[in-house]
């Protein structure tokens, strides 16, 4: 009994310990990377994603060093059958097969702000524009991948 007890307990440690070195993963910038984006992007977004979850694009924003292309936004049907604003989808690199986007989704989808509604129709979506920025701050990312998920999920 006191063996079962003592493995059940080793295995416990050694999952909390792996989860805390995954969540305790440093962020590396771009140029650590060789200004390779695939390897910057699925490190520090992908493999580092819950560094990111319930906190503000911002934070996001800051640590993604490339001007993005908002290329896709994401709606879902919310209550008394409201529109709501669930995703973002960021173009890092567009060119063809080798294009990489990052794609958030908000934790809480709401009705897209005025405001950004106006800048899409002014700026086109293909666009990045810093007014986002602002909009889009606060808002709290619920998940975070991207096309290279898809790829390695596929595999």
């Amino acid at each position: 009994m006191k063996r079962n007890i003592t493995l059940i307990f080793l295995v416990l440690f050694s999952i909390s310990q792996i989860e805390a070195q995954y969540k305790g993963l440093p962020y590396k910038s771009l140029e650590e990377f060789g200004n390779d984006t695939t390897a910057f992007i699925n490190y520090n977004f992908i493999e580092r994603a819950e560094h990111y979850k319930n906190q503000p694009f911002h934070s996001f924003l800051k640590d993604l060093q490339i001007t993005p292309v908002a290329s896709g936004l994401g709606y879902i049907m919310g209550d008394n059958e409201n529109i709501n604003f669930s995703s973002l989808r960021l173009y890092i690199n567009k060119n063809g097969k080798n294009s990489l986007f990052v794609q958030i989704s908000w934790q809480n989808p709401s009705p897209m702000p005025p405001s950004m509604e106006n800048i899409i129709k002014k700026y086109g979506i293909n666009t990045w524009n810093n007014r986002y920025n602002e909009i889009l701050s606060n808002y709290k990312i619920g998940r975070i991948y991207t096309n290279e998920t898809f790829k390695q999920a596929k595999r």
